[in-house]
Formats: structure tokens, sequence, C-alpha cells
């Protein structure tokens, strides 16, 4: 069939015409309406039919084309006009982002609510914030306080028949243990097929796979047989002297310093210090040089400020300084 030249009917509710069919008498030209043209052909029942359409100026012949997909048994080709084209694209694409996006609200959905459950059962009967953050739990709290975090766990705890109290944060969670029975319990079973020790969410990140605190079996032995002799109540003894002289040179020095400023001062920053030397004399004694003992404690400073914030391993943040520490 010759392609059909469609143009809409005239005003007043006319019905869409075909024109620019020549009539059977070669005379003029005939304007029928689409169903007796239809009638007048030879076939009106088609096999395929490619249909081409212009809808940049409007969709006039709707009516036209709901009559002709009405003769047909199946559509097989069509094309639009490069507008109408680009504009079924454009629909397309924004379908598309729009079903992704509902597939990844309802998976988030899905994975906040069960994240939910998990923590409810884990938690049981003990006590703990009924719900929690999402992944990040108690971590805002953990840093911003931690005394008080640590406080209000172990209140929890002693309020439980039980001596323990549930949390989370960054994905875990957590049963904090009061009583000394059961916590001796626990840490007499730290091996690869029962407790691990964790130290800090990121703890192999920052002491190290090999560190101690990370060892079973054998190694473990071995490590411990080397520097047991370190600790026995003789070595002890002897710390315990050179300890007790420099904690007294500190308190001295505290004593002046406040007598001097007639007002209490933080002790924080002092007891550090005080701390420092004192480990740093006993294990190295005079053999420090006192740059070493500076940059040694400026490094310990930095990364007990990177163990205390958010765990976050990019450039700039202070988590980031413990990998420069540690090398």
């Amino acid at each position: 069939m010759e392609d059909l030249q469609l143009q809409p009917g005239g005003g007043g509710g006319g019905k869409d015409r075909i024109s620019d069919l020549p009539d059977e008498d070669d005379l003029c030209d005939a304007i029928r309406s689409f169903a007796e043209e239809i009638v007048r052909l030879p076939v009106n029942n088609f096999s395929a039919l490619k249909l081409e359409l212009r809808t940049d100026e409007g969709h006039a012949f709707g009516t036209t084309v709901l009559q002709l997909l009405k003769t047909l048994n199946t559509v097989l080709h069509y094309t639009l006009s490069n507008s109408s084209e680009e504009r079924l694209q454009d629909n397309g694409g924004a379908a598309a982002a729009s079903w992704w996006f509902l597939v990844a609200a309802v998976a988030l959905f899905y994975h906040l609510v069960m994240e939910q459950l998990s923590y409810r059962r884990k938690k049981g009967p003990l006590p703990g914030p009924p719900l929690v953050v999402p992944f990040f739990g108690s971590i805002a709290q953990v840093i911003s306080d931690p005394t008080a975090y640590w406080d209000g766990l172990a209140a929890r705890a002693k309020a439980s028949p039980l001596g323990l109290s549930a949390d989370y944060f960054l994905g875990r969670f957590v049963v904090f243990i009061r009583d000394t029975e059961l916590t001796h319990r626990v840490l007499a079973n730290v091996r690869p097929d029962a407790f691990h020790f964790i130290g800090h969410p990121f703890g192999k990140k920052l002491f190290g796979d090999h560190n101690l605190i990370y060892m079973f079996g054998d190694d473990h032995r071995e490590l411990h047989r080397r520097i047991a002799p370190n600790f026995t109540p003789r070595a002890l003894s002897t710390y315990a002297a050179i300890q007790q002289r420099v904690i007294v040179a500190h308190i001295r020095r505290w004593l002046d310093a406040g007598s001097a400023a007639n007002k209490p001062f933080p002790l924080r920053v002092p007891c550090r210090d005080m701390n420092l030397e004192t480990s740093q004399t006993v294990f190295v004694g005079p053999y420090l040089a006192a740059e070493a003992r500076e940059k040694f404690a400026r490094d310990y400073n930095l990364f007990n400020v990177g163990f205390m914030t958010m765990p976050v391993d990019l450039p700039g943040f202070a988590f980031r300084l413990l990998d420069l520490i540690k090398k």
C-alpha cells in the first residue's frame, strides 16, 4: 500500500480525513473519513505496517492512528520523527533512572530494617538503646565523651542481674561485661575458634597484624617466653624504684606550679608526660636523647588523638596520621 498522506480535519469537531488521494473519476481530490478510505482499499487486513508519525507539531492524528491500528493484526515496525524520538529517549532515560532510584531506596530501607531487627534479636533482654543509628551506632558518643559513654554502659550493666549491657557501633554488636569472674572466663578463651581480642574497630591497622594482642598458639607462647624475664619480681622491684623517683619529681613540679598560680590546673597532660618519662626511663634509661624523647612524646600524643577520632582513613584526617607515625 502506498504511503498515506494524512492531515487533520477542519474545525468544528470534524473527523480526521485522508486527502491527496485521487477520486475514482480523477476529476478532483476526495475528502473521505479514514474508515471510508479503508473500506475502498483492496486489502484491509495488513500483516505489517511502517508508521511514520510527526508529533513535533502536536498529536493531530491521534484518532486517525487509533482507527488504523484497529484494522491490524500486528504492528511490526514504526518510526518517529527526530524530535519525537529524542523525547522518547529522554523519557525512557528518566524512567530508567527513576526505576533504579526506587530499587536503591527499597534496598536501603530493607537493609536498615534488617540491621535494627538483628540488633534487637542479639540484644534480647540486655539493657541498652532500643534503636541504634544505622552502622555508626554510638560511635559519636565514644569520640565526644568516652568517659561518660563507658560509665553509662557500666551503670546499665550494674543495674542488670546478668551484669551485662548491650550497644552497637560501626556495624558491630557490643556486649559490656562488668562482672570480674565472667571477664576472666572470656579472656581465658581468647583463641582462633572462640573469642578474638579486638582492642579497636581498626585495631590490626593500628597495631599491626602480628601484635602480641592478636597472636595465638605457639607464636604467642614464644613471644611471651621471650619477654617474661622483664616482668619477674626482681625486675619489677627495679622498675618500682625508678618509677618512684620520676613520679616524685613530677609531683613536686606540679605543687610548685600550683602554688605559683594559686589556682587549680588540669593534670591530664602533665600525667601523660609523667607516664611517658616513666616508661622511657624504665626501659631505655639514659640511652634516649632529649630530641628522641620529644619526638616520642609528640608521636604518642598524635597516636592517642587518632585512636579516639572517627576512623576515616583519608588524607587530612587524624586517623591517617597513625600510618605516618608507625612508619
